[in-house]
């Protein structure tokens, strides 16, 4: 695979999350407006699939990214991206606590 289809994946995966991240939280507000945000209502867990591809956006764009860098044979690249792994895995591992 090329360089440039590389870069063209990485973009659409992250275009992707943004689009669907974006329609969850529009269809959640949409909801909330129509049937209110009772605890356990459809509105709220439909914003809590917005949040939840919110976060797993960047996630999956630097996963992407260091499959990029292991095709290029890249090891700063790839080390750059495991480091930017462990530090996403980790706040949101504090952020669960």
């Amino acid at each position: 695979m090329n360089s440039r289809r590389d870069d063209q994946l990485l973009a659409l995966v992250l275009l992707a999350g943004v689009g669907l991240c974006t329609a969850l939280f529009g269809a959640g507000l949409l909801l909330a407006v129509a049937t209110g945000t009772a605890p356990g209502s459809p509105a709220l867990r439909v914003l809590t699939a917005g949040l939840d591809v919110l976060v797993a956006t960047p996630v999956a764009g630097v996963a992407a990214a260091m499959v990029r860098f292991s095709r290029r044979r890249d090891v700063a690249g790839l080390a750059a991206g495991l480091a930017v792994s462990c530090i996403l895995l980790l706040s949101l591992l504090i952020g669960f606590r």
